[in-house]
């Protein structure tokens, strides 16, 4: 899980030495972090088309990580939308979607479609 670092006996079974040794390596490592001042994303996440989008809530219930949780009124309908820090591009929420109002940014929809398309004429 990004940002938990583990260490000890946590990871499996070790010594003491070997503890404290993972110990340190998991402080210096939350250190780097914190010294940064700021948290790198994943840029690969999910995004809403509010145009298709008709909020059935299906996309709520299949992300793990409950990144689609908050509805927007846009254009006098309720549409949903995703909290990008949260979510981790897994894309579990694509297929789900009936409307097929949500991508993955760099693999959206018709990119994918493109690409089996391209194989398709090359395999052909």
């Amino acid at each position: 899980m990004d940002g938990v670092a583990i260490c000890g006996a946590c990871q499996f079974p070790k010594t003491s030495s070997e503890s404290v040794t993972s110990g340190l390596a998991a402080v210096t490592w939350s250190a780097a972090m914190l010294k940064q001042g700021r948290a790198e994303l994943d840029p690969q996440v999910a995004t809403i088309d509010p145009d298709l989008c008709s909020w059935c809530g299906i996309c709520v219930e299949s992300c793990p990580y409950d990144a689609i949780s908050q509805l927007d009124l846009l254009g006098g309908k309720l549409v949903a939308t995703i909290a990008t820090a949260t979510c981790k591009g897994c894309g579990g929420c694509v297929p789900i979607c009936p409307q097929r109002a949500i991508d993955l940014q760099g693999y959206t929809s018709r990119e994918m479609e493109a690409m089996i398309d391209g194989l398709a004429m090359a395999v052909s």
